[in-house]
Formats: structure tokens, sequence, C-alpha cells
């Protein structure tokens, strides 16, 4: 059986259960994956490209709203820890 299909199926068995062993299974999984690492970069080159497509907004005085409202936003979003 490949990496791949063991930690999946380790996930399928322990992810969402509150048990001490699942949690820890689970832990385990994430942190042999560096998914920290994975999604913290995936969410830096999203908030980039949120970022370009606010400064790219035009118009929005027209409706009321002007760019420092969606940066302060984001900016909530980014204080916004992910575990």
């Amino acid at each position: 059986m490949s990496l791949k299909c063991v930690l999946q199926a380790t996930l399928e068995e322990h992810y969402g259960r509150p048990e001490a062993e699942s949690v820890a299974e689970v832990k385990r999984v994430y942190n042999e994956l560096n998914l920290k690492k994975i999604s913290n970069a995936h969410m830096n080159e999203t908030r980039d490209d949120i970022y370009k497509m606010i400064q790219q907004m035009s118009g929005l005085g027209d409706v009321g709203l002007n760019q420092e409202f969606f940066f302060k936003l984001m900016e909530n979003m980014n204080n916004a820890p992910i575990s």
C-alpha cells in the first residue's frame, strides 16, 4: 500500500473523532505532509491576489465604498489564526 493510501486511510478513520488517539493521528498526518507550510504559502498567494484585485477596483465611490474598507476587511481576516 502506498504512503498516500496509508495517510488517506488514517485520515478517513480518525478525522473528526474526539478521542485523543484520533486527534494525535490527524496531527501526525498534518505534520508529516507539512500542511501548515503548504497552507500558509497558499494563503499568502491568495491574499496577494486579493490585494491586487482590490487595488484594481474602480467605481467603489459610486456605491459609497472605498479600497480602505476592503483592506480593513483583509487585515481582520489576516489576524485570524489558522492552527
